[in-house]
C-alpha cells in the first residue's frame, strides 16, 4: 500500500488484507506489521486533510484495513486532534470483539497517564453503540453479544477500576462510560416513514 501509485490499487490491497485478516486472524512478520502500523497512522493523519477526496480515501482505507489498523487506532485514542480521536473511537466500536475489548482493558491497566487512561475508558463506553458496517460484506457485532460483553467484561472492569482510581478526571470518565454503555447509542440508518419523506420533500422544494 505504501508503494502503490494508484488509489484504486491501494484500496483493493487494503480491502483484501482486511478481509483476509478478519477470517484468518493473520499472523504477519514484525516488519510487515510495522509497515501496516505506519500506513495506518499516515491515514489517520490524512483524515484531517483539507482535501475532501484525500480525507474520504483515508477514512475508507482505515475501514478496509479493519483489525489490522487496531494497534494504531488504540494508540491514537488520546490524540490532541479531536478528528483523529473520533475516527479511532468510531472504528474501534464498529470492529469490536471480545479480543479487542480485552486488549483495550489491558492497555487501560498499563496506561502511563490519566489522559491515555481516560481515552481508553471512553472507548470501552462506546462498545454497545449500534452502527452499520461501512465496508460491504462485513458485519458489526449485534446488540445481544455487545451487551453480553459489556456485562461480563467491561462493567466489572470499570467497577473494579473505580474502586482503586484516585484521579478525578479518570473517575469522571468511568461514570460517563457507564452511562454510554447503558445509553447504547444507535447510529444505524433507518428507513424513513411517509411523514418524514413528505417533510424532506417540502424542505427540498423550499431550497430550490
Amino acid at each position: 500500500m505504501i508503494v502503490c501509485t494508484e488509489p484504486q490499487e491501494a484500496a483493493r490491497l487494503a480491502l483484501a488484507l482486511g478481509d483476509y485478516a478478519l477470517v484468518n486472524r493473520i499472523t504477519a512478520s514484525e516488519e510487515c506489521l510495522k509497515a501496516i502500523y505506519t500506513y495506518s497512522e499516515s491515514m489517520l493523519c490524512s483524515v484531517c486533510s483539507g482535501d475532501v477526496g484525500e480525507r474520504r480515501f483515508a477514512c475508507k482505507q482505515i475501514q478496509r484495513l479493519g483489525i489490522l489498523a487496531v494497534s494504531a487506532l488504540i494508540d491514537n485514542l488520546s490524540s490532541m486532534n479531536n478528528t483523529i480521536a473520533e475516527e479511532c473511537f468510531q472504528n474501534l466500536s464498529m470492529m469490536r470483539s471480545e479480543q479487542l475489548i480485552s486488549e483495550i482493558i489491558k492497555r487501560t491497566k498499563n496506561a502511563d497517564s490519566p489522559r491515555k487512561k481516560s481515552a481508553l475508558i471512553w472507548s470501552l463506553g462506546k462498545m454497545t453503540e449500534q452502527r452499520d458496517p461501512l465496508v460491504p460484506g462485513r458485519e458489526c457485532m449485534n446488540e445481544s453479544e455487545s451487551f453480553r460483553l459489556a456485562d461480563t467484561l467491561i462493567r466489572p472492569f470499570l467497577k473494579s477500576l473505580k474502586e482503586s482510581e484516585t484521579d478525578k478526571d479518570v473517575l469522571a470518565t468511568i461514570e460517563q462510560a457507564f452511562k454510554e454503555l447503558e445509553r447504547a447509542f444507535d447510529g444505524r440508518l433507518k428507513p424513513m416513514d411517509a411523514k418524514s419523506i413528505a417533510e424532506l420533500k417540502k424542505l427540498l422544494e423550499q431550497d430550490k
